[in-house]
């Protein structure tokens, strides 16, 4: 393993999963700087999810390491990361359906999510597709309480298929194609790099 790099927040060096016969991720690498908003895009089936799993302890790597906050948790479970200040919210928001969270709509939820992960004071929130179903009137508040709670200290990691609020939002942008990074960059250059064309923005 390459010595750690003293400014990442999070650093992921190595990690592969396998399912059976699939390779879900490949010695997939990840920096996330302190205080960036990170995008992690790619095609569906690429290992984006996967991966995200794998950082917040629901699933365990079968190489490589994982380092948050200058500390070794490669094996760490969930609730032990979200107590050191990493939290992550899911592609289908996970809310308890009591009498009031049961009537809003979903992307009402997805919100309600956003905001449970922030109770625990996060050093970084990890956001699994967060403008998924959503309309356009909450996709402009989340971004607007993204940009807000980054102003104040927080780091985010971001899987979003939202190209738009991608390019908005997010700098640096990593891209992930068969479990693999393939690029790592400022949003503007994402559009350009050929390799990135081919495996996603073409598609």
């Amino acid at each position: 393993m390459s010595a750690p790099n003293k400014s990442a927040l999070l650093e992921v060096a190595g990690v592969s999963r396998r399912f059976g016969s699939v390779q879900a991720l490949q010695d997939a690498s990840l920096s996330v700087e302190q205080n960036s908003i990170t995008a992690l895009i790619g095609p569906n089936g690429s290992g984006k999810t996967t991966l995200f799993n794998v950082i917040t302890g629901y699933l365990r790597a079968d190489s490589g390491h994982i380092r948050f906050d200058g500390h070794d948790v490669t094996s760490a479970k969930p609730a032990m990361l979200y107590r050191h200040g990493l939290s992550r919210t899911f592609q289908q928001a996970r809310v308890f359906a009591d009498l009031y969270a049961s009537e809003l709509s979903y992307g009402q939820r997805k919100l309600l999510e956003f905001a449970a992960v922030l109770m625990s004071r996060p050093k970084l929130v990890m956001l699994d597709e967060p403008t998924a179903g959503v309309n356009p009137v909450l996709i402009e508040t989340m971004e607007r309480h993204i940009r807000a709670l980054h102003d104040a200290g927080i780091t985010f990691l971001i899987v979003e298929h939202d190209m738009n609020f991608v390019m908005r939002l997010c700098d640096p942008v990593v891209v992930l194609d068969q479990g693999q990074e393939i690029f790592a960059g400022p949003p503007d250059a994402v559009q350009t790099n050929p390799a990135v064309v081919d495996a996603y923005l073409g598609a």
